[in-house]
């Protein structure tokens, strides 16, 4: 698990198709909250496969799947409480989600 907190915790992901648009959004969060950091308003969280129960038990706001170049992600935000939230991901390897990894 990946959970990024800060700007500067997007190095870790500088590997995956994921980190630009990831980075991107915080950006574009940050500025949407008129907030100086993530850390005033929620993380982005980052998953394995092996992960996937992570999210069970939690009220999730939606869940959705998304594209970012050719590489397939489930997203969902779980929102902790009125002013933080966590913005999962999980890659969708071979088009599914294997719960049993």
């Amino acid at each position: 698990m990946e959970r990024i907190e800060k700007l500067s915790d997007f190095t870790y992901l500088k590997g995956l198709k994921l980190y630009q648009y990831l980075n991107n959004k915080a950006k574009s969060m940050l500025t949407e909250y008129n907030v100086n950091s993530l850390e005033n308003i929620g993380c982005f969280v980052v998953l394995e496969q092996s992960e996937l129960d992570y999210l069970m038990n939690k009220m999730l706001e939606f869940v959705e799947v998304i594209t970012v170049e050719d590489e397939t992600y489930l997203h969902t935000v779980w929102l902790i409480n009125d002013n933080f939230g966590e913005d999962i991901y999980i890659e969708i390897l071979g088009g599914v989600v294997n719960a049993d990894t």
